[in-house]
């Protein structure tokens, strides 16, 4: 990743995305990807990740044919003027463009940065080109829960959860939390409210 003067934009993004969770796999994706999308809304990034947001589109080239007839001088002023306008318009697409470009990379930094150390290498076919959208999309198909098994896994773990209460090493309110957790990955697994009487 090419590395930058950390603007003030840039400073902004970071502390919205302080506190990201982390992404392990699929047991988490959900929930991750919740929060992230969140961030992103507040960060006015969401469409970069989504591929909706392709950056500033470059002003229209004015028109190049030569002045003809009686009124050439008059033609020849206003394509000179309309030159100066497309120069400076091409002056602040330039300015917008890398503007785009420097938040797109720290966008893809910070997504990299919300992964584990053990997945973190699936950002790697995407890091020449910061491509945040590529990047988003190779996650959510590899660890969005999707299928029957992936589901059913989750279950089966908060079905066999017990109290590890054989050495003392873990309090209710501890084991309580833990239960709440491991519903919570099931709930965000299924899009929606868990009904018990549905997965027996």
């Amino acid at each position: 990743i090419n590395t930058f003067t950390m603007s003030a934009h840039t400073k902004t993004l970071i502390t919205i995305f302080q506190g990201a969770p982390k992404l392990h796999g699929k047991e988490d994706y959900q929930q991750w990807s919740t929060v992230l999308l969140r961030k992103l809304t507040l960060a006015e990034a969401r469409g970069m990740v989504e591929g909706k947001d392709s950056g500033p589109t470059p002003p229209p080239t004015p028109n190049q044919q030569p002045p003809q007839g009686h009124g050439g001088a008059r033609a020849t002023s206003q394509a000179r003027q309309e030159e100066e306008i497309y120069r400076a318009q091409m002056e602040s697409y330039e300015m917008q463009r890398q503007d785009w470009e420097k938040k797109k990379q720290s966008i893809f930094i910070l997504l990299v940065e919300s992964l584990d150390s053990a997945i973190n290498f699936r950002a790697t076919p995407f890091q020449a080109t910061c491509d945040v959208h590529g990047l988003w999309k190779d996650l959510k198909e590899a660890y969005s829960v999707r299928t029957i098994a992936d589901i059913s896994n989750l279950y089966q773990g908060l079905l066999t959860l017990r109290h590890k209460d054989s050495d003392e090493s873990e309090t209710v309110a501890q084991f309580n939390q833990r239960l709440r957790d491991r519903r919570e990955k099931l709930i965000s697994g299924l899009g929606g409210p868990l009904d018990p009487e549905t997965m027996q």
